[in-house]
């Protein structure tokens, strides 16, 4: 009885805190997820990678090498915030099913903290991240 009660109790707090997504479906957490605080494209971006080729252009536009191939049960997504002044920013992104089976990727720009140190230097932060495929084309979003 004890465990009915923790599991209940732990999904109406999920659920007011906003961690479900519409409809009560469960979310789709990154599988994997990388990220860095500088790239080839300076500019704002959002892309997604649904077959091999897009994979690795998506990783050539990190500047970085492809960490592993393309999951085929997989989508991938790709996040450049473009030019920033300083040091200290980061990327996060989570991924939630909405009704029919969507994708909806929600990203988060963080930026350093008020009393941090931050390197003086401009950076172009990103972050990638695998997703499972689902039966509708992903959508991005930024906050959350």
């Amino acid at each position: 009885m004890r465990p009915l009660i923790a599991a209940l109790l732990t999904l109406a707090l999920a659920a007011c805190a906003g961690v479900l997504p519409p409809g009560g479906s469960t979310p789709a957490a990154p599988l994997e997820q990388w990220q860095g605080a500088t790239a080839p494209q300076s500019a704002p971006l959002q892309l997604l990678a649904e077959n091999e080729e897009e994979w690795q252009s998506l990783w050539a536009l990190a500047g970085s090498p492809v960490t592993r191939p393309l999951p085929p049960d997989a989508v991938g997504v790709g996040v450049f915030l473009g030019e920033r002044a300083t040091g200290g920013y980061g990327l996060l992104l989570r991924g939630q099913r909405l009704s029919g089976g969507a994708l909806l990727v929600e990203w988060r720009e963080e930026p350093p903290a008020k009393d941090a140190a931050a390197m003086q230097m401009i950076t172009q932060p990103w972050a990638i991240a695998l997703f499972p495929a689902g039966e509708g084309k992903p959508l991005l979003r930024p906050g959350y």
